[in-house]
């Protein structure tokens, strides 16, 4: 299982704090004051919890020869393996990654940027994504 590191993203924060930074502007169309301030408020609050959540960002991702993914590999059983799903899209820069865990079946999301790991580790990771697990999903039909 090779690993790879995981650190905090720079443009992910650009990335957030841009997209609340569009809300509250059109929060200064609202027909009353008090509407624009809640509005102004809930962006607030909104961009403090996403850049409270993506502060700490992942340790590390073990990425299986089978094709499943490990997050926090070594700390975690084998038991917390995630398997990637078709709808997982690998662009130059940034990737979508879908998962459902093998065990409890339930799915999630995660934006990965390229400034959170090394040149090499991100060329490893967008391989690996298009060759072992889109392998992995022809041969079975289903990860």
């Amino acid at each position: 299982m090779n690993v790879i590191e995981v650190r905090p993203s720079r443009r992910l924060v650009l990335l957030l704090a841009g997209g609340h930074a569009l809300a509250a502007f059109s929060c200064l169309f609202l027909p009353q004051y008090w509407q624009s301030w809640t509005g102004f408020g809930l962006v607030a609050v909104s961009l403090l919890g996403v850049l409270r959540a993506n502060r700490g960002g992942l340790p590390r991702i073990g990425l299986g020869d089978d094709g499943h993914l490990q997050f926090a590999p070594g700390l975690a059983s084998d038991e917390d393996m995630v398997a990637i799903l078709p709808a997982t899209v690998v662009s130059h820069s940034a990737v979508w990654l879908v998962w459902r865990e093998v065990q409890g079946g339930h799915g999630r999301a995660l934006l990965l940027l390229e400034d959170q790991m090394a040149p090499a580790a991100w060329r490893e990771f967008q391989v690996w994504l298009r060759l072992r697990v889109a392998g992995a999903m022809s041969v079975s039909g289903d990860p």
